[in-house]
């Protein structure tokens, strides 16, 4: 973006990578004349209105690792919770057979 001291790459020519809300952060190039000139990073999409996004290229492996850890944690929570809800479901057809089988007995020893 003009004026802003650094310029976007194009979205589809590098891994992309999420932040806040399942936002894409854009791959962004330093152009301030420094000691970071030409060095890239990913940054807020909304840039220059900004959430404070920001990590430089070289050190996203961290994030991605966390990020697949974040996504394997989800998995698991939804294998939990699907297997959660059959256990309820078992447990609902006990006690409704549990419940036939007072009643018989009950209606058996009242008809004796």
């Amino acid at each position: 973006s003009s004026g802003s001291g650094s310029s976007s790459l194009c979205r589809g020519s590098y891994p992309q990578l999420y932040y806040f809300y399942n936002k894409v952060a854009l791959l962004r190039v330093v152009r301030h004349v420094g000691p970071h000139q030409g060095k890239r990073f990913y940054g807020c999409s909304y840039f220059p209105r900004t959430c404070g996004f920001f990590k430089w290229e070289d050190e996203i492996d961290d994030i991605r690792e966390m990020q697949q850890l974040m996504f394997e944690k989800d998995v698991k929570i939804a294998e939990w919770e699907l297997h959660k809800s059959e256990l309820e479901m078992k447990r609902q057809d006990w006690n409704c057979n549990l419940l036939r089988l007072v009643g018989n007995w009950l209606w058996l020893s009242f008809c004796l």
